[in-house]
């Protein structure tokens, strides 16, 4: 369960799973979030905004289903981007609070040369560039 407030839109299952329905106002009962298997592949709709943890929860699925895997070993702290070009993994606080991000993997941080183990943390707009 999660709350949305930017927008919502009318749809139908029409064969897909319902994954989340809204249970308030005047789309109540109708599908919120829909997951539809056709032959290999898998298809998601998100009919309105969920907040931050729905948010990373349901793309969490989404890219289990297409088999994909992210530089994390789960969803980033909310303000923390996370990409990975090569074998470098940038992590970058756009939040103007400190965090805690696990990782995936040690490595070195090529900004300090410290080496870091199961997570790093983060200053308020922080950067961090690690390599295995």
């Amino acid at each position: 369960m999660f709350e949305a407030h930017t927008w919502t839109e009318l749809m139908r299952a029409e064969g897909a799973e319902p994954v989340a329905v809204f249970t308030e106002g005047e789309l109540a009962g109708s599908p919120a979030v829909l997951r539809h298997r056709a032959g290999a592949g898998v298809a998601w709709y998100v009919a309105t905004l969920p907040d931050h943890d729905a948010l990373a929860e349901l793309t969490g699925r989404a890219l289990a289903d297409a088999g994909v895997s992210g530089a994390l070993p789960g969803p980033p702290p909310p303000g923390v981007e996370a990409v990975r070009r090569g074998p470098v993994l940038f992590l970058l606080n756009h939040g103007d609070r400190e965090v805690r991000v696990p990782l995936a993997a040690p490595g070195e941080d090529l900004l300090t040369g410290a080496r870091v183990e199961d997570a790093v943390t983060l200053g308020a707009r922080a950067v961090v560039a690690l390599r295995p």
